[in-house]
């Protein structure tokens, strides 16, 4: 018994987590970016409840009814072998962020050079404030930097989508 229990005990000594932001509007030593990757998401909206006390919100009677927010996390996060799993945590924290159906995609290239995707249907009406899980991916074939896509659907007046931080928590082996 005690053998066995010294021998769990180092297996998991090396293993570790980080976790990495992207704002949607990217401070300049965050490593993220958005700029070029959004779509009518113009409604640039403050205030202190908001991540890094700013976010975006795209509703229903701005421009389109669809419209998209990408968040890039320029940096590699992973080595091609040593990650065991990535969370995906979106940041909401307005009542104007209620579209029940916010269509995620969450994105990497693998060590392999394909490219995976998932995707989720969130409902961030009734999101509890604060950070709230997307996605959780128990894979050990991220090699790029992720990016996460946010795209509305709106049809109803009073819909309003938000796009606030992203957090990108990884554990490795």
């Amino acid at each position: 018994m005690v053998l066995c229990l010294i021998f769990s005990a180092a297996i998991g000594a090396n293993a570790y987590t980080q976790t990495f932001y992207v704002d949607n509007d990217a401070l300049p030593d965050s490593g993220g970016s958005n700029h070029r990757l959004q779509y009518y998401f113009a409604n640039y909206i403050t205030g202190s409840n908001h991540f890094n006390s700013d976010a975006r919100i795209h509703t229903d009677w701005m421009y389109f009814n669809t419209a998209f927010y990408m968040w890039n996390y320029n940096n590699s996060i992973a080595g091609p072998s040593n990650v065991d799993s990535t969370t995906v945590q979106v940041y909401l924290n307005d009542s104007r962020f209620n579209d029940d159906s916010a269509l995620y995609e969450f994105s990497w290239t693998n060590n392999i050079g394909g490219t995976t995707t998932l995707e989720a249907v969130y409902n961030q009406d009734s999101a509890p404030a604060g950070w709230s899980n997307v996605f959780y991916d128990k894979s050990t074939y991220m090699a790029s930097a992720p990016s996460l896509c946010v795209t509305t659907r709106c049809n109803d007046y009073g819909i309003g989508t938000g796009a606030d931080g992203v957090r990108f928590i990884v554990e490795y082996a």
